[in-house]
């Protein structure tokens, strides 16, 4: 299966951040975030605009309360990656897995998703 080989080698070249340094990562500074590994991150009350995440996983990320304008993520793993009261803005998603996710009270707006692998998500509304 293409995606199996994608996540271990995913796995092994990844960069874990500092706490310290994630509102770097998210805060507008960076244009074009690769190769991170959020796993277990808490992203609340942010705003995301203009990034390019590509070769990055949000494995077990809770991203709560923010939004992503014109963001693209390619490459990207989201998996058991919790979104709530979230919004979506333009933006693009490609080749990326979505798996066993608990998605709830989000926008998502014009936004596109090109060759995704999504299985197992739970969406639901309060």
């Amino acid at each position: 299966m293409k995606f199996k080989n994608y996540f271990q080698i995913l796995q092994i070249s990844l960069t874990k951040v500092d706490v310290k340094d994630l509102d770097t990562f998210i805060s507008g500074e960076f244009t074009q975030v690769t190769n991170i590994d959020f796993h277990r991150y808490e992203i609340s009350h942010r705003e995301v605009i203009n990034v390019k995440f590509s070769l990055s996983s949000f494995r077990g990320t809770f991203i709560v309360q923010s939004s992503f304008t014109n963001c693209n993520f390619v490459n990207c793993s989201f998996i058991a990656t919790m979104f709530s009261n979230t919004r979506f803005t333009n933006c693009t998603f490609t080749d990326c897995v979505f798996r066993a996710m608990h998605i709830e009270d989000n926008v998502i707006r014009n936004c596109t998703f090109e060759n995704c692998y999504i299985e197992n998500n739970l969406f639901s509304s309060f």
